[in-house]
């Protein structure tokens, strides 16, 4: 097919497929589109990934091993001054 190359193994396997997404056989588009939208997935999934991975190191190097467990009333900060809306003052 015009536009497409088959790099076969030795043992005559299929190893490297290459496409020329400019010029190739219009029967191909649907087998084309497909396969660059499964690669930009993937690269998506392999870039969060390593965002990921970033993120936790640097969480990791935020906070040593001897910092406390907080819950999550810990977090919660009460304020003795506050005062729902719509609630008198007097």
């Amino acid at each position: 097919m015009q536009g497409v190359s088959i790099i076969t193994s030795p043992e005559g396997l299929p190893k490297i497929l290459t496409i020329d997404v400019e010029h190739h056989d219009s029967q191909l588009n649907p087998l084309i589109t497909g396969l660059l939208t499964l690669i930009r997935q993937q690269e998506e999934q392999s870039e969060r990934a390593d965002y990921h991975a970033l993120s936790m190191h640097g969480l990791a190097r935020a906070y040593g091993d001897d910092e406390p467990e907080y819950t999550d009333e810990d977090l919660i900060w009460k304020n003795p001054d506050f005062k729902p809306f719509g609630t008198p003052t007097v």
